[in-house]
């Protein structure tokens, strides 16, 4: 089945819809911007019907998918940004609860994910529009979601064990854990080796630039989102299935990280929307660290990060690797406001 089937086939097959609950929000919520609600969505998730539609996917084919899917993630990070002010937090922030029963911040993605509608003519992909079925589907979603209540409250287990397919790698892991809880195959990278220093810290507040947490090295050097393999769990609970820490192979650290069903290799997306297929094991420790902290300032003299375009491109001779491009911070901040633009 081609990739082209597979995108025309994929959006009317996806989402289980939480029908009849309204918004909820708490006061720490009244200050965040969401676009307009939508009402109830009529499309079920097939999700035997999902599986099929990603068994027997090459590696070119399932990579397509995956970048789509982070790329959107990004895309709803810099459209919450526009709303906001700030990048989304890896915890929606709740003092009431404890901090094992918080959501995690890929709740406050769900009003502005939208699917990419790929052009014949090989050309970058359009977003489409809040009116899309799959977007409808997730801002329903995420208005059934009380987000006074921790994710394992009988409030949010519905949605709990709702399945989002832009959290989903095909061919990476279980749709759902032990427990039935649907997953995440991608997580918010919070910084390296236990700090905070990344894009998506615990408490939030990063800004593209100025305030207390700006990401300083360029949102083309900083990574946001990954692919994760182990440790999974609900994709609406926040903690090690929904944000983590970079760790690289050499440290040999026992700590889930990010990684994928490939050893030493997995899917990235940096800030500005840029995915890639990163060959961690031969990425020298230093350069990931580097590409993980938002304000280290540390480029100079770097190795190249061993980066692909996809799984497939990393599979074939090593020549086909591409070294990040020499840019001076003037220009990595034009090229993330270009790179921006499409998300609005």
């Amino acid at each position: 089945m081609t990739h082209r089937i597979l995108s025309l086939v994929f959006p009317f097959i996806i989402l289980l819809a939480t029908a009849g609950l309204g918004p909820s929000t708490s006061a720490e919520d009244q200050a965040t911007q969401t676009p307009a609600q939508a009402g109830p969505a009529q499309l079920p998730l097939d999700e035997a019907e999902l599986q099929t539609q990603w068994t027997g996917l090459d590696d070119q084919q399932a990579g397509q998918i995956i970048r789509d899917n982070l790329n959107a993630l990004v895309r709803a990070t810099h459209a919450y940004y526009d709303a906001n002010g700030v990048l989304p937090p890896a915890v929606v922030p709740n003092a009431t609860i404890p901090a094992e029963k918080r959501l995690s911040g890929l709740v406050l993605l769900l009003p502005y994910l939208r699917p990419l509608a790929h052009a014949q003519d090989g050309k970058e992909g359009l977003e489409k529009n809040a009116a899309d079925p799959l977007a409808t589907m997730a801002q329903t979603l995420f208005n059934s979601i009380d987000r006074t209540k921790g994710w394992d409250d009988p409030a949010n287990i519905q949605a709990a064990k709702t399945i989002v397919p832009f959290f989903l790698a095909p061919g990476s892991a279980p749709f759902r854990d032990q427990n039935g809880y649907a997953t995440t195959h991608f997580a918010f990278v919070r910084g390296v080796q236990g700090s905070d220093n990344g894009a998506f810290p615990e408490a939030g507040g990063v800004t593209f630039m100025g305030g207390k947490a700006p990401i300083a090295d360029g949102t083309s050097k900083t990574l946001a989102i990954g692919q994760i393999q182990d440790a999974l769990g609900p994709w609406t609970a926040a903690g090690l299935s929904t944000a983590r820490y970079v760790y690289h192979p050499s440290d040999r650290s026992t700590a889930a990280t990010f990684g994928g069903p490939l050893a030493g290799a997995c899917y990235f997306a940096t800030c500005d929307g840029y995915v890639f297929f990163l060959d961690i094991a031969k990425t020298p420790a230093r350069t990931v660290y580097a590409y993980t902290t938002r304000a280290g300032g540390e480029f100079d003299g770097l190795d190249p990060v061993i980066r692909f375009r996809d799984a497939a491109e990393w599979k074939g001779p090593p020549q086909n690797a591409q070294p990040p491009k020499k840019m001076s911070v003037d220009k990595v901040d034009a090229e993330n406001l270009k790179q921006r633009a499409p998300s609005r």
